[in-house]
């Protein structure tokens, strides 16, 4: 993505980035480009599975399955080199991410995708031509314990045999108060929530103060703007025009913009 406007675009805007800390840097990298001051603050951590053993069971008949896809780049930090441990992935096992950060962390493996929707997201690869006919096709899908069942429930209405393997688990961290002292007088300006399992962490974490209600909130989902609202929060909102890092930074130059013209409005 080419950066918008100049490198002022965000002018010191305060900007808190709740991705676990091993996935917040890129978006980090795109707000300090625009001027703003990103401040992580990481609601979920992300852990391994207890057992693998069901993963191991998958990568030992590898051969009986047309389609794996990988609904996170999570997924493939746990799943993919345990798949390769008996070598190269079978030649008519095709490969599908859910979006570029996905297709990214398996092209760092050795392993392009096959498939990788313009939406990023399960409605996306559900929309390729490829994957409208899946009769008698057998499909593993990789990912973390819970989350949606669409993409799963939608290939078996279309004649899969799928098999779904959690890799990984979310967990609510630990937060230490006194390594925030934001956290009292909430001097932040916008937020970036990514998953409606964040959204419910830092509700959780937080409290709920009253200050969040005078935030801006850059949201990767309409869900996650019916989720907040369900949650009582009535704060400005704007929601990615893509579910990336490129685009929860459009929708924080949006709220930018957008408040900064309320704010010099007579």
């Amino acid at each position: 993505m080419k950066l918008p406007l100049s490198a002022q675009a965000l002018a010191q805007q305060r900007i808190l980035v709740t991705r676990p800390a091993h996935q917040a840097q890129p978006l980090c990298a795109l707000i300090r480009a625009c001027g703003g001051i990103p401040w992580v603050f990481p609601v979920l951590d992300i852990q391994p599975v207890a057992d693998d053993s069901a993963l191991e069971r998958c990568r030992n008949r590898l051969e009986q399955y047309a389609l794996a896809i990988f609904i996170s780049a999570n997924a493939v930090h746990y799943a993919l080199p345990k798949l390769l441990e008996n070598g190269a992935l079978p030649a008519q096992l095709q490969l599908a991410a859910v979006g570029k950060g996905t297709a990214a962390a398996m092209q760092a493996l050795g392993c392009a995708p096959h498939w990788l929707p313009a939406q990023f997201n399960s409605e996306g690869l559900l929309a390729l031509p490829e994957l409208q006919q899946m009769q008698g096709k057998r499909v593993l899908i990789l990912r973390g314990e819970g989350g949606r069942e669409l993409l799963a429930e939608t290939l078996r209405e279309r004649g899969a045999q799928l098999d779904t393997v959690a890799v990984y688990r979310r967990c609510v961290p630990v937060l230490d108060k006194n390594a925030h002292p934001w956290l009292v007088q909430g001097e932040i300006d916008s937020i970036v929530i990514s998953s409606g399992e964040g959204l419910q962490n830092l509700l959780q974490l937080l409290g709920n103060p009253p200050w969040l209600q005078d935030k801006s909130w850059a949201l990767i989902s309409p869900r996650l703007l019916d989720k907040l609202r369900q949650a009582g929060v009535q704060g400005a909102a704007a929601i990615a025009p893509q579910s990336d890092d490129e685009g929860l930074l459009q929708a924080l130059l949006h709220l930018h913009d957008k408040v900064s013209k309320r704010r010099a409005a007579p």
